[in-house]
C-alpha cells in the first residue's frame, strides 16, 4: 500500500528531485562582492554571491562607462539577499525587480542580471550539472558564428579565410567622435560595396550602426545598400523612439536588428508585436 505522499514523491520530475536536493544543502546567502576588470577599451563588472556552504556564484552585468554605478547597484541588493536561499532564483528576481518603486533601465536591470547569473551558477554547482541542463538541455549541436572585424576589405577577407561565413563591422564613418551625415552615409555605402565585391555574394555582411544615425540618415543608408544585401543593420535608430524604427521599417527592405540596449519583456514587446525587426 502506498500513501498519497509516497506515491507523489515517487512520481516527482527530475527537476523536482534536483530542487529538493539543492534545498537539502541548506544554502544561505552571506554576502555580495563586485569586481571591476579593465580589459583595455572597456571595464567589465563581475558579481560574486557568497554562501554559508562555501559555494560562490559568479555573474556579470557590464555597462560601458557606468561600471562604478553598476557595481554599487549590485551591492544595494545585499540587504535583501542576506540569509536567503540562493536557489529560489525566480522569487529573488521578482523581488529585486518589483519591490523597488524605481525600476528598469540598463543599470538597475544589469545589476539584477549579474546577481541572477550568479544564483544560477550556485544552483548548478550545488546539483553538479551544467546550467544549460537546468534550463531544458541542449537545443542544437552546432551554431553559426560571425566575427567582429574592421570595415576594410582585408578584414573581411581575413575572416573568410579563417572559415567564417559572416562578419560584422560598423561601417559608419566617425572622425574624432564626429559623424558628418552626408559623408558618413556615402562613405559607409562605398565601403560596403567594396567589401561585397571582395567577399562575393554568398558571404553574409552584418552592419552595426551603434545608434549613430539619425532617422533620416538611417533611411538614406538602408535604401542605398539594399542591392548589396546586408544580412542585417543593427541599431539603425535610437532606442527611445520605436516609431522612428517603424518609419525606417516601412521605407526599406534591408533586414533590421536591435535590442542590445533593451531590457525585460516590456522593452521587447513593441519590437515583436509590431514586427519592427527581423
Amino acid at each position: 500500500m502506498l500513501s498519497r505522499r509516497t506515491f507523489l514523491a515517487g512520481a516527482a520530475t527530475p527537476w523536482a528531485v534536483a530542487a529538493q536536493s539543492a534545498k537539502s544543502l541548506n544554502l544561505k546567502i552571506t554576502g555580495l562582492k563586485t569586481i571591476v576588470v579593465n580589459v583595455g577599451s572597456v571595464n567589465w563588472v563581475f558579481c560574486k554571491v557568497l554562501t554559508n556552504q562555501g559555494l560562490t556564484g559568479l555573474g556579470e552585468g557590464s555597462i560601458t562607462s557606468k561600471e562604478a554605478t553598476l557595481s554599487q547597484a549590485i551591492l544595494e541588493h545585499e540587504r535583501y539577499l542576506l540569509g536567503k536561499d540562493p536557489t529560489d532564483i525566480e522569487l529573488h528576481w521578482q523581488a529585486m525587480f518589483r519591490y523597488p518603486r524605481w525600476r528598469g533601465g540598463p543599470i538597475l536591470n544589469s545589476a539584477i542580471s549579474a546577481i541572477e547569473i550568479a544564483l544560477w551558477d550556485i544552483l548548478g554547482q550545488a546539483l553538479g550539472v551544467p546550467i544549460y541542463k537546468l534550463l531544458g538541455g541542449a537545443a542544437r549541436r552546432r551554431i553559426r558564428l560571425y566575427k567582429d572585424v574592421g570595415s576594410t576589405v582585408d578584414a573581411f577577407l581575413q575572416a573568410k579565410a579563417e572559415g567564417y561565413t559572416a562578419a560584422k563591422s560598423g561601417f559608419i564613418a566617425v572622425e574624432k567622435e564626429v559623424v558628418r551625415p552626408a559623408y558618413a552615409v556615402r562613405e559607409a555605402a562605398r565601403r560596403l560595396a567594396e567589401v561585397r565585391k571582395a567577399v562575393g555574394d554568398d558571404f553574409d555582411i552584418c552592419i552595426d550602426a551603434h545608434g549613430q544615425l539619425t532617422t533620416v540618415m538611417a533611411v538614406d543608408f538602408c535604401t542605398r545598400i539594399e542591392e548589396l544585401r546586408p544580412f542585417f543593420v543593427e541599431e539603425p535608430t535610437q532606442l527611445e523612439d520605436v516609431d522612428e524604427l517603424d518609419l525606417l521599417r516601412r521605407k526599406t527592405k534591408v533586414p533590421l536588428a536591435t535590442g542590445e540596449r533593451s531590457f525585460t519583456k516590456y522593452g521587447f514587446a513593441a519590437f515583436c508585436s509590431r514586427h519592427l525587426v527581423d
